[in-house]
């Protein structure tokens, strides 16, 4: 209806609109409207065509938002997941640092134990010498270590023990290296 309303108000503009001396005949008026009608109707199919455009576009748009978001919170999950995890992580790595300490001081401890037993034998090796002076090893010889020497195989070398050894050098540990000069005590007789 508002077709046909919009028609004739074109017919009646046209008619009207132009100057008395020429009036349309029957066939023009006929085109006229028929040539209005088809740009109405091509006028339609286009808007509903960008309807359908508008519409297809809203849908996927839509999902497209809600798959962003659900993604979005995936990934905010994961990152309070692995945030949970550096916090756990953290911890157990300050624990560890702390233990760490406790057996360093520990070790530290341990060696200085270990150097003042090492230093008792020493002070006792020399009382028992002071003690005893009638002992057959008392003349030390000079040994030069060489490469692959060990202080045992040095001891055995030459009949003593390895304490005997690291008390008249005034060694701490068992460590011995090429080019060191010994004193291993031998027999006077």
């Amino acid at each position: 209806m508002s077709t046909l309303f919009l028609t004739c108000m074109l017919i009646t503009t046209f008619c009207y609109g132009k100057t008395r001396e020429y009036i349309p005949s029957s066939y023009e008026l006929q085109l006229e409207i028929a040539d209005l009608k088809h740009q109405i109707r091509t006028f339609e199919v286009d808007m509903q065509l960008m309807e359908e455009k508008i519409d297809a576009q809203k849908t996927p748009v839509f999902i497209e938002c809600k798959e962003l978001q659900s993604r979005m919170q995936m990934q905010e999950n994961t990152i309070d997941k692995l945030s949970s995890e550096i916090k756990n992580l953290k911890k157990d790595i300050e624990q560890l640092l702390e233990h760490l300490n406790k057996m360093n001081t520990q070790l530290i401890a341990h060696e200085k134990g270990l150097q003042n037993v090492s230093e008792l034998k020493n002070t006792i090796a020399d009382l028992l010498k002071k003690i005893h002076p009638s002992t057959t090893k008392t003349r030390v010889k000079s040994y030069k270590v060489r490469a692959g020497d060990s202080l045992e195989k040095i001891a055995r070398l030459h009949h003593v023990s390895v304490e005997e050894l690291k008390a008249n050098n005034k060694l701490i540990k068992d460590t011995i290296f090429p080019g060191q000069e010994l004193k291993i005590p031998h027999d006077t007789e």
